[in-house]
């Protein structure tokens, strides 16, 4: 590759991305996870549907410690002593997929209604975890092996007009791996 002159930086507008639509799916941890962004899921994953419009984030925890030596009380290194990766967002169809993994219960269905009893603590359990993020052709699948469905900071409002919304946080216990067509080997 030639060296770039620096008052003529290359930009490229083509490579802005943006998240059109996709998709959340759970699974028992085991399930095999798709291994590139062609193909289809396994049939164990279930989608967990529409998610307001303010979309999913995908948030990073992390804690970092100063070293510091003797010498001038001089910071010689930073190390982070703990990391997290979560997504957030806010789901918005009532489904049994849903309200299991976000009131970490089992519902039961019978003709006239489905019956759970809600565990304030509860969680999704661990399950396997694939997001796909879509924006044209462009497709981003992220994998992960064992994450886990949290109650999000936000509360459950029921208002004339408004979908009754469940606020999540995924947390992703194991290294996600990232299949993304928009960073593929230029033609």
């Amino acid at each position: 590759m030639a060296a770039e002159a620096i008052a003529t930086p290359t930009l490229t507008s083509g490579a802005v991305r943006v998240a059109v639509s996709g998709s959340i799916n759970l699974a028992p941890v085991g399930t095999a996870l798709v291994t590139g962004t062609t193909g289809t899921l396994n049939a164990a994953f279930l989608p967990l549907g529409y998610l307001s419009e303010d979309g999913l984030e995908e948030n990073f925890e992390i804690s970092r410690e100063q070293i510091t030596a003797w010498q001038n009380a001089a910071t010689v290194r930073e190390v982070v002593t703990q990391a997290k990766m979560m997504y957030s967002g806010t789901l918005i169809e009532t489904t049994k997929t849903n309200v299991e993994a976000y009131y970490g219960t089992t519902v039961t269905q019978s003709a006239p209604h489905g019956t759970y009893t809600i565990n304030p603590g509860g969680s999704s359990g661990v399950k396997a975890l694939t997001v796909t993020i879509l924006d044209g052709s462009d497709i981003k699948v992220v994998t992960c092996a064992r994450a886990e469905v949290f109650k999000g900071g936000d509360a459950i409002k029921y208002a004339s007009g408004e979908a009754i919304g469940y606020p999540v946080e995924i947390v992703c216990y194991d290294n996600p791996t990232v299949y993304d067509t928009s960073l593929k080997t230029p033609a």
